[in-house]
C-alpha cells in the first residue's frame, strides 16, 4: 500500500525596496575597509569591502518615508545618514572623520 507523503515547503523572503550602495574614505580621500554600514534600529548590516565600497539591501518598508543608515568604524565618529525609502537604488558617498 503506497503511502503519500505531503511536503510543505515554505519559502521565506524578504520583500527588498530599495539598494543602497557607495564608497567610505576618510577625509583625505583614503578608502575605508570594513566600515560597519547598517538600518538604524534593526538586524540590516554590511561591511564595506578593502577598497571601501559597500552595497546594502534594504526591506520593504511602506510606513516611512526614509531610512535613517549608520556608519561605524574603529577610531572615528559614527555618522548616520537618513536615504529615501521610495528608490529603488540610491548611491550615498560617505566621508568618516
Amino acid at each position: 500500500m503506497p503511502q503519500k507523503l505531503s511536503f510543505l515547503v515554505v519559502l521565506i523572503s524578504i520583500n527588498v525596496s530599495a539598494q543602497l550602495m557607495g564608497e567610505i574614505t576618510d577625509n583625505q580621500g583614503n578608502p575605508l575597509r570594513y566600515v560597519t554600514v547598517f538600518l538604524e534600529n534593526s538586524y540590516y548590516g554590511i561591511a564595506s569591502n578593502d577598497d571601501g565600497f559597500y552595497s546594502l539591501y534594504l526591506p520593504e518598508n511602506p510606513e516611512k518615508n526614509e531610512f535613517r543608515i549608520g556608519f561605524r568604524a574603529l577610531g572615528y565618529k559614527t555618522v548616520f545618514k537618513s536615504v529615501p525609502s521610495f528608490q529603488k537604488e540610491y548611491i550615498l558617498n560617505v566621508i568618516l572623520l
